[in-house]
């Protein structure tokens, strides 16, 4: 290939006497600023206009000039050029002949550039001369349709575009109720994800940029609520809709723009066996004061046990149960129960704050979305400790770690008090997951259920918690072991070897479990 003349863009222009030396230093200094390409700059300082500019290279190089809008560019013209030189150099590959590979570029003279794409690609590089806002149009299209997945056409990315600009948040949602996935997820540079049985699964969509999600997010937000995200910089609200449900929505900033992730809440409560959890479950709550724990992953079904509970004592005693939640995701009807739900943010400032007057509220049972402060731990061990039933949720990954997590909240003599509280108030501890079904239809709930008993409220009074999981091989009269659950659901074809063996938190002790000709005897 003949070796290109040596001028730069600036000297170019300046012999033109379409820039002075002051225009070309302000905009070598934007360039520095942003990272982007000098002609860019010189355009959007209002120093040149686009025309001027491929004008003036293209007469001066004898470069030709193309419009690309009017070519296709082949999926294998595509496959033989690395994407990631594409993005990194805003250039665009148009065809291959041989060893002469011709890429369109909005600056020829940036021959740093051309030599790098010859050395890394191995390939003679013969640049011609292309808008910058076509180089912008076929980037956006290779991001929207799939790199090497589609010949370049633009009549198609127009499409794409219109397509997008009539898709509404609504539409999206709809889509992940009708698809029964769990969580909606909308990020810059991707195309709208839904969770289906733990996997992110991506839409039939184009990726979606910047203006496309605040658009989303200004369907979703109140004015005020706009004003706090700008200033909390996330946020997050209950969105119900007519004809489509409830969802609770979570909204932020991540690399300077905004993402949505959307958790799909459904109006019908299950009952505890439809969850799959045991009976004694069932029979501790309608016959028992204390705290009930329930603990796992985000995502893994806790609301939806609470919910249960809460549902079950609903249908069966007349009692006033207090809620503090965030955001409230099932809504009770008041049948035997008078049921008041609460929501952070809304109708009280904090879980701590909801719980300082609780008493005077007069409650049976009280229901605490997540503890996660001593003040909140304290209020629930008071509440547990003087004939209330207590139902809370804990981020921990089993029963025995949710006692440890309570009791390292706490030093010394508090430490001691809270102890003895919860070995004489704990009801049961459960930690959930929940496993993709091996038939591919939803998921199915495993848990590890601890009940208090002597040999468990001991260990917690001697603050040994840890020797609780240690002490139990399976299960027992007081412990059945997540590995337990996973091992049954496994020997009765409703989910995978290879799945449970994922889950588990002991795979040797899975192994072990799995080996056995029978299912050992249950809690």
């Amino acid at each position: 290939m003949a070796t290109p003349p040596k001028k730069r863009l600036g000297e170019i222009l300046i012999e033109k006497g379409l820039i002075s030396h002051p225009q070309l230093t302000d905009a070598l200094k934007k360039t520095n600023q942003t990272g982007g390409k000098l002609g860019a700059s010189l355009i959007s300082l209002g120093f040149i206009t686009e025309e001027q500019l491929l004008e003036a290279l293209s007469s001066s190089l004898g470069l030709p000039f193309i419009d690309i809008a009017k070519n296709v560019i082949s999926v294998e013209t595509q496959a033989r050029f690395p994407y990631d030189l594409v993005k990194r150099y805003r250039i665009v590959p148009v065809g291959i002949q041989g060893q002469v590979f011709t890429i369109a570029t909005e600056d020829p003279t940036d021959y740093r550039v051309i030599e790098e794409l010859q050395f890394t690609t191995n390939y003679n590089i013969r640049p011609v001369l292309a808008s910058s806002y076509q180089i912008s149009e076929i980037i956006r299209f290779f991001e929207q349709v799939g790199y090497a997945k589609k010949p370049y056409d633009l009549g198609m990315l127009r499409k794409i575009q219109e397509k997008m600009k009539v898709l509404t948040v609504d539409m999206l949602l709809s889509e992940l109720v009708r698809l029964d996935g769990s969580d909606l997820h909308v990020t810059v540079g991707a195309p709208p994800s839904v969770r289906l049985r733990n996997e992110l699964q991506r839409l039939n969509l184009p990726m979606v940029d910047r203006d496309t999600v605040k658009r989303f997010v200004e369907e979703l937000l109140t004015k005020d609520q706009m004003q706090k995200l700008e200033k909390m910089k996330d946020i997050e609200i209950p969105y119900m809709k007519d004809g489509i449900g409830r969802f609770r929505v979570v909204i932020y900033m991540q690399r300077h723009s905004l993402t949505i992730c959307a958790r799909n809440l459904k109006a019908e409560i299950p009952s505890l066996e439809s969850l799959g959890l045991p009976s004694v479950i069932k029979d501790s709550v309608l016959t028992r004061q204390g705290l009930l724990l329930v603990t796992g992953p985000a995502a893994h079904g806790k609301s939806t046990t609470l919910a249960s509970i809460i549902n079950l004592l609903n249908e069966n005693r007349a009692l006033n149960i207090i809620t503090l939640e965030d955001p409230i995701e099932y809504l009770h009807k008041h049948k035997k129960c008078n049921i008041n739900q609460r929501e952070i943010g809304e109708d009280t400032t904090s879980f701590v704050k909801g719980l300082k007057h609780v008493f005077r509220q007069n409650p049976d049972v009280i229901m605490i979305g997540e503890l996660r402060d001593p003040e909140s731990i304290h209020i629930a061990m008071k509440a547990a400790a003087t004939g209330h039933l207590v139902l809370a949720t804990m981020h921990t990954q089993d029963t025995a770690s949710a006692i440890d997590t309570i009791l390292n909240y706490f030093s010394g003599n508090e430490q001691n008090v809270i102890r003895q509280q919860l070995a004489d108030s704990l009801i049961c501890v459960i930690s959930q997951r929940l496993i993709p079904r091996k038939s591919g239809e939803g998921r199915c709930l495993a848990y590890e259920l601890m009940l208090n008993s002597s040999r468990i409220a001991a260990l917690i009074r001697e603050g040994k918690p840890h020797q609780i999981k240690v002490q139990t091989a399976a299960v027992r009269g007081d412990m059945e072991t997540l590995e337990y659950s996973l091992a049954n659901m496994v020997k009765k074809g409703t989910i995978s070897a290879e799945d449970a063996m994922h889950y588990a938190l002991n795979k040797k002790s899975l192994e072990d479990i799995l080996a056995q000709k029978r299912p050992e005897g249950t809690a």
